[in-house]
């Protein structure tokens, strides 16, 4: 696999605040200096080595891991994480959390989530945080860089600046850059002549996805 990159005259910006987070489709506000950080639970692959020498590597199934939210002890969306922590309780109800950087491409999904613990509560003459930890059974990254222009970065696939990797065989492009809003192969919202939904993640080249069936016309009981 080859690539190529283009670095000259670019300067690329980044704006925290472009850094959008929500939770059960609820904008988070409030953040504190660190705002979010998410981690996965374990490697994808793991080194096993033998007393001889020789190595096998395991591939690791487990994609759970955990979402961190940072938040001034002000901050208003301490209500609705409250409000979360114990609909989860006494409901068993979890919610979905969305981490998208609108100034680059960046995109952070878990279907999943509930409040591992209320945080830690502390008041004092310093302001102090709130930090709320969200477990999940599985979070999705496609993390991606920032450039120079909003424009450049919502219609190019390739935006200069940005890696152009090839297929196996070194003739065929493979867009990594996608439009988060679009449709098509080349976009996060959909898989061109399939009813996928808007910010789906693209499926591997061979998957066969079922059309989705209209519910006001479908004579079964529908997708």
């Amino acid at each position: 696999m080859s690539n190529n990159y283009n670095f000259q005259g670019i300067l690329r910006a980044f704006d925290p605040k472009s850094v959008k987070v929500t939770v059960a489709g609820v904008n988070i506000v409030g953040f504190s200096e660190e705002k979010v950080t998410v981690e996965r639970a374990n490697n994808s692959w793991e080194l096993n080595v033998g007393c001889d020498g020789e190595a096998t590597r395991v591939k690791s199934n487990d994609l759970s891991g955990t979402i961190t939210l940072t938040l001034q002890q002000t901050s208003p969306s301490n209500d609705f994480l409250t409000t979360v922590f114990y609909n989860d309780q006494n409901n068993d109800e979890c919610v979905k959390i969305e981490i998208v950087d609108s100034s680059g491409k960046s995109k952070i999904i878990a279907d999943k989530a509930w409040v591992e613990k209320m945080p830690d509560a502390t008041y004092a003459k310093a302001h102090s945080d709130r930090q709320w930890v969200f477990r999940t059974n599985n979070v999705g990254y496609y993390l991606a860089g920032n450039y120079e222009s909003a424009v450049e970065t919502n219609t190019l696939t390739s935006p200069e600046g940005a890696g152009v990797f090839f297929d196996d065989n070194g003739s065929t492009p493979v867009a990594v850059n996608k439009d988060i809003g679009g449709a098509g192969d080349n976009s996060w919202g959909g898989i061109s002549g399939c009813n996928t939904p808007a910010g789906q993640y693209p499926l591997p080249a061979g998957t066969v996805v079922p059309p989705v069936a209209d519910d006001a016309n479908a004579s079964g009981t529908g997708v």
